[in-house]
């Protein structure tokens, strides 16, 4: 009877054992967040799509909605003279992604940074929000300290890839 109970006790051990060494593999997985910022009196759409794997983020995906009166542009002309300068900065950058497309109202603009493949220091040169957050000396980028950053500017969790529309 002992015996019984023993084994019992052994297959449950080693149950436990594999469940925790699957997920500890399942860690490697790559996993998503969403994240958006939404103004509809400003008419401000931002949502970023970060990748990542434990908690370093591989690959942030941002697309941004944003009239010209808040970039302190009256039209597309004046708009290109503020906005094409950076525009043409991050297309210098190996791992990185950036497109604007200028509409009657104002832009939308398409980033993306692959962080396996980015120089942080040359991204940082860059992105003045990246080097202020400490990027320019980083290894990786943390998604748990992402999220906060985030969340402390006003952005909020959106599940399932499900952003709210402007109206």
């Amino acid at each position: 009877m002992k015996n019984k109970h023993f084994v019992k006790w052994l297959l449950g051990l080693v149950t436990l054992t594999l469940l925790t060494v699957l997920a500890a593999c399942g860690s490697g997985k790559e996993q998503v967040r969403y994240f958006q910022q939404i103004d509809q009196s400003s008419k401000i759409d931002i949502r970023m799509t970060y990748y990542y794997k434990g908690d370093t983020v591989t690959k942030q995906t941002t697309e941004s909605q944003i009239p010209y009166s808040r970039i302190n542009a009256t039209d597309e002309a004046s708009a290109r003279t503020i906005v094409e300068p950076k525009s043409k900065q991050y297309q210098t950058l190996a791992g990185v992604k950036e497109s604007i497309t200028y509409e009657k109202d104002g832009i939308k603009e398409s980033l993306e940074i692959d962080y396996e493949k980015v120089d942080f220091k040359k991204l940082a040169e860059v992105d003045s929000a990246f080097a202020s957050s400490g990027g320019a000396d980083a290894k990786k980028v943390s998604m748990k300290a992402s999220a906060k950053l985030l969340e402390n500017n006003n952005f909020k969790e959106v599940k399932d890839g499900k952003f709210e529309s402007l109206k």
